[in-house]
């Protein structure tokens, strides 16, 4: 799938905001939500980092990034954010992970499809999503 150039347009900033809003409303404690643990796919950009992530406060420490792109994983990787980044698909790092989430962010890129439903249905199967996430 070829890499869009850029996701900063306005239905994403209005989904980044519902978001944090979201989790703002789940967890209302600073001190909370910096050790809140985060999967996302987020990409090749920073807008998540700048306008999620960061601003509540989470620990680059606890965010994992997938990315089967080699190429997008790279850039990921040599802009060095902080974070854990994996090159894997997202179905793959779901089954292999014993690693449990408070947070599972699934910005797909495209239309929904069967590979994106089944990956969702390994993220709820093998139980990565913490009780209160």
């Amino acid at each position: 799938m070829a890499t869009k150039e850029t996701y900063d347009y306005p239905s994403k900033k209005k989904i980044r905001e519902e978001l944090k809003n979201f989790i703002l409303s789940a967890h209302p404690k600073s001190g909370q939500r910096k050790n809140l643990k985060v999967l996302s796919l987020m990409g090749h950009e920073e807008y998540e980092l700048k306008t999620i992530w960061d601003p509540l406060g989470i620990n680059r420490q606890n965010i994992t990034v997938v990315e089967k792109n080699p190429e997008i994983y790279k850039i990921i990787k040599n802009k060095n954010f902080g974070l854990k980044a994996i090159n894997y698909s997202l179905e793959d790092y779901v089954l292999k992970s014993k690693e449990k989430f408070d947070i599972i962010n699934l910005d797909f890129q495209g239309y929904f499809n069967e590979n994106k439903r089944n990956a969702i249905s390994r993220v709820a199967y093998n139980e990565i999503l913490n009780n209160n996430g």
